[in-house]
């Protein structure tokens, strides 16, 4: 993508196929310095908040970090309110990053990464930001007193949502789902992926040819757009160009190729956790697989 007119380049951020500008705005001093509660209210006003943004995004500058406790939560609030006046097209290309882990109170359980307090702080700064989705959201400081279990489950939980939210057909995620994972060679997500395409009204048929989806008569166009840019967002280097994006756009709107990428994320975590620990693999999914895309060259490997 390089870099635009006024110089602000532009780079995939880590292997997620995503295209962010390589200098971010970041938004710790808007209605206070950073998460310190006696410096709350000082920082830039909600105006000079605002005339920022407008500075960066007339550069170009496209990804806005913040925190649900800058502030004091005020600087969620300033974005959420510059994002109302700007509109949708705005946010659709906007990369949002906010993060947890500080004290939003004096309780013992207002602050840290339990799930209780990962998943009321992710609905409160959604609030603020007036955005039904974050593009990142961040651990802002380990946990020592918090099992890693517990933050992982509440991110999990989180996760999860994609398949729940959005307009790209939800047939399609479990396909992009299977797709992305041949970057890692999971076996077992590609396998229970094909039992979720089958729950989810995806033909036997067309799961049994999902390798070969740019040529089967199966896919749409728009299906193959989706599944190209999963397969190259997932491999080592990333391999998504400009073209990509030109492709994806034909078909789908900035939301949904944000959705796509999404599950492409997700799955680049599940594949390294149950290649890495050699889940075992489950009867259903086995066979399923077995019977879909196992006469295409799957087989359970490690996970048999």
């Amino acid at each position: 993508m390089g870099s635009n007119s006024l110089g602000v380049t532009y780079r995939t951020l880590g292997r997620t196929g995503l295209w962010v500008s390589a200098v971010g705005l970041g938004c710790g001093n808007f209605g206070g310095i950073g998460s310190a509660p006696a410096l709350f209210g000082k920082g830039e006003s909600e105006p000079e908040a605002h005339a920022l943004m407008d500075a960066a995004w007339e550069l170009g500058i496209t990804l806005f970090d913040t925190a649900n406790t800058y502030g004091g939560g005020r600087s969620e609030t300033y974005i959420g309110s510059w994002l109302r006046a700007k509109g949708s097209a705005v946010r659709d290309r906007l990369v949002l990053s906010s993060k947890v882990f500080h004290p939003i109170g004096d309780g013992p359980n207002d602050r840290g990464l339990s799930r209780r307090f990962i998943m009321r702080q992710i609905e409160a700064s959604l609030r603020r930001l007036g955005s039904d989705h974050l593009d990142l959201y961040l651990i802002h400081y380990p946990d020592p007193e918090t099992p890693l279990e517990e933050h992982l489950r509440a991110f999990s939980d989180l996760i999860t949502g994609i398949w729940r939210t959005g307009t790209v057909p939800v047939g399609l995620k479990p396909l992009v789902a299977i797709v992305a994972s041949t970057a890692a060679g999971c076996r077992y997500c590609q396998a229970h992926e094909t039992v979720d395409a089958k729950m989810r009204g995806v033909d036997e048929d067309k799961i049994a040819e999902i390798w070969d989806f740019e040529r089967s008569p199966r896919y749409s166009e728009a299906e193959v757009a989706a599944l190209r840019f999963a397969r190259d967002a997932s491999v080592v280097p990333n391999a998504v160009t400009p073209a990509h994006f030109e492709d994806l756009r034909r078909h789908w709107d900035d939301g949904e190729i944000v959705e796509i990428l999404a599950v492409v994320g997700l799955f680049g975590f599940l594949n390294r956790w149950n290649d890495s620990m050699a889940t075992d693999l489950e009867e259903i999914p086995a066979a399923f697989a077995g019977r879909t895309i196992g006469p295409h060259g799957w087989d359970p490997g490690k996970h048999g």
